[in-house]
C-alpha cells in the first residue's frame, strides 16, 4: 500500500502529489456543482480523533501480525525507521483521494456502496500490480490483489462509517508505517508469509465487521 513511496517527492516537495490530486478533486467537484464536503476533509476534533484512532488501530494490526509470526516461527522483529513518515503520508493521501475520494463516491451514488467497494478493491489491487511490477508473477499478483483488496474494504468502510476520509487516512498510514517499521527476520519464508497473510486478513475482517455495525443504513442502497 506504500506503492508511491519511491516517487512521493516531486522536485523535492513530498506533498506536491497529494496537493495536485486534491486540487484536481476540488476542480471536478466545482465543475459538477457537487459538495466536496461529502469527503469530510475539513478538520474537526471528532475527525482528528477518528484519524488518530485509525492510526493506532492500523499500526496495532500490523504489530499483532508481526509478533504472531515471530512468536510462532521463532524469528525476531527488527525496527526499521529508514523511510520517513512524511513520504508514507504523502503516498497515503494520494491513494485515499484517488481510491476513496471523488471517483469512489460517484460510483457509490450511481450503483451503491457495495458495488463501489468491490470495483475499487479490484482497481486498488491492479494499481499495486503496476506500481510493484508484478506482471507475469501470478502468485504474487493473487496475494497482492487479495491483501490490497481487503485493505481497500477496510479503508472504504472506515470512510463511510465516519463520513470522513480522516479515519481511512489514519488506518492506512498506521498500517503502512508499521509495515515499513516492523520487519520479521529469521522465520521460514513461505510458512511465515502465509501465517502473516492469514492473521492480517482475520484482523481486517474483524475490524470491518465491527465498523459495519455502526454504518448508517441510509447509505446501504444506491443513491
Amino acid at each position: 500500500m506504500a506503492a508511491l513511496v519511491p516517487v512521493a517527492g516531486l522536485l523535492g516537495v513530498p506533498f506536491a502529489y497529494p496537493l495536485l490530486v486534491l486540487a484536481a478533486t476540488a476542480l471536478v467537484y466545482r465543475f459538477e456543482r457537487e459538495p466536496m464536503s461529502e469527503l469530510g476533509l475539513t478538520p474537526t476534533f471528532e475527525r482528528i480523533g477518528l484519524g488518530l484512532l485509525g492510526l493506532v488501530v492500523g499500526a496495532a494490526m500490523v504489530a499483532i501480525r508481526s509478533f504472531t509470526v515471530s512468536g510462532v516461527f521463532g524469528g525476531r522483529v527488527d525496527l526499521d525507521l529508514s523511510v520517513p513518515v512524511v513520504f508514507l503520508l504523502s503516498s497515503v493521501l494520494v491513494e485515499e483521494l484517488l481510491f476513496r475520494g471523488y471517483p469512489f463516491m460517484r460510483l457509490v451514488h450511481a450503483r451503491g456502496r457495495w458495488t463501489a467497494i468491490v470495483v475499487f478493491a479490484v482497481a486498488f489491487g491492479v494499481y499495486h500490480w503496476v506500481q510493484w511490477g508484478l506482471w507475469n508473477q501470478p502468485v504474487a499478483m493473487l496475494f497482492t490483489l487479495l491483501s490490497t483488496g481487503t485493505g481497500h474494504v477496510l479503508f472504504a468502510v472506515a470512510f463511510l462509517r465516519g463520513r470522513s476520509l480522516w479515519p481511512a487516512i489514519g488506518l492506512h498510514l498506521g498500517w503502512n508505517a508499521a509495515d515499513q517499521a516492523l520487519a520479521v527476520h529469521g522465520a521460514p519464508g513461505t510458512a511465515a508469509f502465509l501465517t502473516g497473510f492469514a492473521v492480517s486478513e482475520l484482523l481486517v475482517a474483524a475490524v470491518v465487521v465491527a465498523m459495519l455495525r455502526g454504518l448508517p443504513r441510509s447509505r446501504v442502497t444506491s443513491a
